[in-house]
């Protein structure tokens, strides 16, 4: 089992406090690499979808039961991001290659092709599909706002539900 600052890191990922950037899986030595404001870690999982349920575990549901609640309320089939928690909210930005949206500060375009991705501790990766990324970021923008507006109760008028106010009706016909 690997041991991060002093903790074990499965199935334990509550205790973690460190933001991951990004992670990747290493065919050759079999592990998922995982890159956070710390430095890189290796993890032995057989697959990036096995770590991420791993931690989705850790905050209560499986990994499917968070693609279908992404699915169910932002119009999206194909790479889905993932919410884990507030702090890690993850997206397909290629294949093997998950980025951790919450840990990106801003992205480059190099060219039509390529973007670089620049995340908070100015570390920065290399991506092929900068259109997907930006749509992925869009939706979990959009996820993010109805769950703060819609599902999760306004603390200042917890009567009124934002859903059916034409602010939050214009809003999000605008950015969703």
């Amino acid at each position: 089992m690997d041991v991060a600052f002093g903790t074990f890191w499965t199935p334990y990922f509550c205790k973690v406090f460190f933001m991951i950037n990004y992670m990747m899986y290493n065919f050759a030595q079999s592990v998922v690499n995982v890159l956070h404001v710390h430095g890189a870690m290796s993890f032995s999982f057989p697959t990036i979808s096995s770590f991420l349920n791993e931690m989705c575990l850790s905050f209560g549901s499986s990994l499917a039961g968070r693609i279908e609640a992404f699915k169910y309320h932002v119009d999206i089939r194909k790479h889905v991001p993932v919410y884990v928690n507030d702090e890690h909210i993850f997206f397909e930005a290629e294949d093997n290659l998950w980025i951790n949206a919450q840990a990106i500060a801003r992205i480059d375009h190099t060219n039509k092709k390529r973007c670089e991705v620049v995340f908070h501790d100015h570390t920065s990766i290399v991506c092929i599909h900068p259109r997907r990324i930006e749509r992925l970021i869009g939706l979990i923008f959009c996820f993010r706002h109805k769950l703060a507006n819609e599902i999760l109760p306004n603390a200042s008028s917890p009567h009124r539900s934002l859903s059916s106010s034409r602010t939050a009706l214009s809003f999000h016909a605008e950015a969703c």
